[in-house]
């Protein structure tokens, strides 16, 4: 099922597979997209390292630099500090966790909600509208 999942001022839409700020689309790569969208849709949880492989890179041996890779693109994309997190907490040699609500630190809260897909993201009319359009090409028989 296609969710988007929204903590302002960002939200993740699976259609289009693309996180967004506002009406920006932040890029991000295929692979650093499903760490994301793995670890919001987990959100509070903390989600070992073992289980992002299973679920990001299935039947394939990946080491641990890959992961901290799309981490590191993940938390650049959100303008998150490592050291003073507000999205994602690092448990050193255990895993991550997207925090549920932001609390104690004077910032806004981050408050995550699901919804499911019912609209076009802003911006484009769907996901279809960034695949460039292939036409068919006919042939009459017998012609070359």
């Amino acid at each position: 099922m296609k969710q988007r999942f929204t903590f302002e001022p960002f939200y993740l839409d699976d259609v289009s597979g693309m996180l967004w700020r506002g009406t920006t689309p932040l890029p991000l790569t295929p692979k650093a997209f499903a760490v994301l969208r793995f670890l919001v849709s987990r959100a509070g949880e903390l989600v070992g390292k073992e289980v992002l492989f299973e679920a990001v890179w299935p039947d394939t041996f990946v080491g641990d630099g890959v992961l901290k890779t799309c981490v590191r693109e993940v938390r650049k994309a959100l303008s998150d500090d490592p050291r003073q997190p507000h999205y994602i907490e690092t448990a050193h040699r255990r895993g991550y966790r997207v925090r549920r609500i932001g609390a104690s630190d004077g910032r806004r809260p981050f408050l995550l909600r699901r919804h499911r897909f019912t609209r076009p993201a802003p911006g484009f009319e769907s996901a279809r509208a960034l695949r460039p359009q292939r036409r068919r090409q006919h042939r009459l028989s017998g012609a070359r």
